[in-house]
């Protein structure tokens, strides 16, 4: 950045403090300051959000806002804005402590040239990261603008790479009559068989030709998917796609019709149910205001993400047409509560999300809260009957430092997320934590609250069914673990379990966990329940390394006269690697007393194949991102594909986890996965009441 350039620099100090201190020694330097100074948090998030700023300064001085703090609210704006802490006087505080808890630089206000040098470096690398993420934009952007084309062109365009596709677009596709990709189909399905000897020796003269002299086209019979013929003009011409040479082909019908054409441009951009965009369409104009985020170095906006709270419980009491009902009645709902600027999509089966141009945390969360006030005072009707729509919303701010669209809705679902943990029908902004800029004083306290909440008797299970889509005659559970803190609100268990973890704290807090079930277990039995049942419970590292253990969990058994078979200890896999000799031992004794291993977050290790091997579990669960991505993405599939074959030869039964909408339960059905967990399900609940029979095939 140039020093004749006007840097926007936000100062955080004391109230009604002296500015001067900090400008002068800049403008001295030569640099044009516009400065903006506040005192508190909520003020500099506001500026944070609405402004585009080169500097933060934060003197650090009693009364000020703490460091940490101010690092939070510019990482929950996305926002790349470089932090100098500047101190003063004797007794200034250990610059390891300031720079671990966000600042990037440290200066002193007693060396007249500390300021200014150090906002020269920072500002450089400022630009430099800006330059950076505008080049990767453009890049981006040419290839998003070049994807865009081929995807909305009118004419049908394929790419063919020894003589079977690699790409073809919608038109082309619709004009085959194929749904899916026609990856790896080759050409010549796809022509009459009389014209087949005639499209080889076509192709061919255009591979030998090279770009300044192909062929005039070639007219022939094509076949479509239900097997009717086609009358066909064919051109190919030398091109590059994933750095591999083929060849573009663009083919027209002898008979083009303009309005099927818009027709099907209609369909491939939106839901046939409600209307809206779909998710495909929603993703690309995400990709575009990302990108444009990061060419401007500013915010661009928010993402809402949507989630019906009772999208299952309407479909079980009422039925499939009432879910129909409900959706299109939700999507009028959130169309009434927004303007024209803002696009509406229904992203998977029970959500829908809404991109806003508006920056601003505060008035997106108001425009969240009137989707969600819309949302349950929209009058829905099925038939005679009413439905009441609930929803929780979750909001992720769009600036220059997202990583992708992407992970701009993955932020959002999280923000969602939590929303429903703590109680629903509310609007959640997500907020990320680096873990190297957290706050011990945060961290510590979350600890505090989860021994008191254990000590208090606040702590509780719940269980969540793994259903079989087989006749099996097995229950089993997932045990999960609740806590509420001292102000009523549920503590974050996925933030304070690998906390304790780290400071090796788990031990007596998964033998709670094992006892309880066990006892709850023990209890059901003794009631008279007929149904054997089985129990998965997450065991943590600080277990495995627990050479007592073993014996304890024989103890437990034997003292309930339970047999082994009714728990599965599940195991991370990012902790079979450096915990294989330990884990290997708990293994073979927990084996031995009739118990079973699982491995959790199957498929999310480069060398999960291998560690299935040699670990060998009883069960293995795939993780939620390969699902996911497995619904969408062909390569992900065939991944998931294989780690499902793989443990299928080996004896190991997979299960899906966190299947939350009917993509992903497709996705896991052409695998050939028969044990399902999520929300689809059912969420988790304090008692083992589910029917399992309804997921007998």
């Amino acid at each position: 950045m140039s020093l004749e350039a006007t840097i926007r620099l936000l100062l955080v100090d004391r109230p009604q403090a002296d500015p001067q201190p900090v400008l002068k020694p800049l403008r001295a330097a030569g640099f044009l300051v516009r400065h903006w100074q506040v005192e508190r948090i909520d003020l500099l998030q506001k500026l944070v959000d609405d402004q585009v700023l080169d500097l933060i300064v934060v003197h650090i001085a009693e009364g000020v806002p703490r460091i940490e703090d101010v690092r939070d609210s510019v990482d929950s704006a996305f926002k790349d804005i470089p932090l100098i802490a500047v101190v003063e006087g004797e007794g200034m505080p250990d610059a390891v402590h300031l720079l671990s808890a966000g600042a990037d630089r440290i200066a002193s206000l007693d060396i007249a040239d500390s300021l200014p040098m150090v906002a020269r470096l920072e500002l450089g690398r400022l630009n430099e990261r800006r330059q950076a993420r505008r080049w990767e934009g453009l890049y981006r952007e040419a290839e998003a603008r070049a994807q865009a084309l081929l995807e909305t062109s009118r004419d049908a365009i394929a790419y063919i790479h020894a003589g079977a596709h690699i790409y073809a677009n919608p038109t082309y596709r619709a004009l085959f009559h194929y749904e899916d990709d026609l990856l790896d189909t080759t050409l010549i399905d796809l022509v009459h068989r009389d014209d087949r000897t005639a499209i080889k020796a076509y192709l061919r003269a255009c591979e030998r030709a090279g770009a300044k002299d192909t062929p005039e086209g070639f007219d022939c019979r094509g076949l479509r998917a239900d097997g009717s013929e086609i009358q066909l003009h064919m051109r190919a011409s030398p091109a590059r796609m994933n750095e591999e040479f083929c060849l573009q082909l663009v083919v027209r019908e002898a008979a083009d019709d303009s309005e099927v054409q818009d027709r099907l441009r209609y369909l491939t951009e939106h839901d046939p149910l409600t209307g809206l965009f779909n998710r495909q369409y929603f993703a690309q104009v995400l990709n575009r205001v990302q990108m444009a985020a990061m060419n401007q170095g500013q915010t661009s906006g928010a993402v809402l993400y949507i989630l019906l709270t009772d999208y299952r419980g309407v479909a079980e009491r009422l039925g499939l047409e009432a879910v129909d009902d409900l959706l299109r009645g939700v999507a009028h709902a959130i169309e009434s509560a927004v303007t024209p600027h803002e696009i509406i999509a229904r992203f998977s089966d029970a959500t829908f999300t809404v991109y806003t141009p508006q920056p601003g945390r505060s008035t997106v969360t108001e425009l969240g809260e009137r989707i969600r006030i819309s949302i349950e005072t929209h009058s829905i009707r099925t038939g005679e009957k009413m439905i009441a729509a609930r929803a929780s919303i979750g909001i992720c701010m769009i600036g220059d430092t997202n990583a992708s669209a992407t992970q701009i809705i993955v932020y959002a679902d999280k923000a969602c997320e939590q929303a429903r943990q703590l109680g629903g029908t509310q609007v959640q902004v997500y907020t990320p934590v680096a873990p190297e800029r957290d706050s011990i004083a945060r961290r510590d306290s979350l600890l505090h609250a989860l021994r008191r909440a254990i000590a208090d008797g606040r702590v509780y299970l719940q269980f969540q069914p793994i259903a079989s889509f087989q006749s099996d005659p097995l229950e089993r559970y997932q045990v999960r673990v609740a806590a509420i803190g001292d102000d009523g609100a549920p503590l974050d268990m996925r933030e304070a379990l690998p906390l304790a973890e780290t400071r090796g704290l788990l031990v007596p807090f998964d033998r709670w966990v094992i006892a309880s079930a066990l006892g709850t277990l023990s209890t059901r039995r003794e009631q008279g329940h007929p149904i054997a049942q089985t129990l998965f419970i997450p065991l943590s590292t600080n277990t495995i390394l627990d050479k007592e253990f073993p014996g304890w969990l024989l103890t437990q058994l034997t003292s309930l006269s339970l047999e082994g078979s009714v728990l599965v200890l599940e195991v991370a896999e990012g902790a079979v690697e450096p915990y294989f000799t330990d884990l290997l031992r708990v293994k073979q004794a927990v084996e031995k007393a009739g118990c079973h291993l699982a491995l959790e977050h199957f498929g999310e290790h480069p060398s999960s194949a291998q560690l299935l091997r040699e670990l060998k579990p009883a069960y293995a669960k795939l993780g939620f991102d390969l699902i996911e991505r497995a619904s969408h993405d062909s390569a992900a599939a065939q991944s998931a594909h294989e780690l499902a074959d793989l443990a299928h030869s080996l004896e190991v039964r997979t299960i899906a986890c966190d299947v939350d909408n009917a993509a992903a339960m497709a996705a896991v059905w052409q695998f050939g996965i028969t044990l399902i967990e999520g929300d689809l399900v059912q969420a988790p609940g304090a008692e083992m009441n589910f029917d399992f029979r309804q997921f007998i095939s």
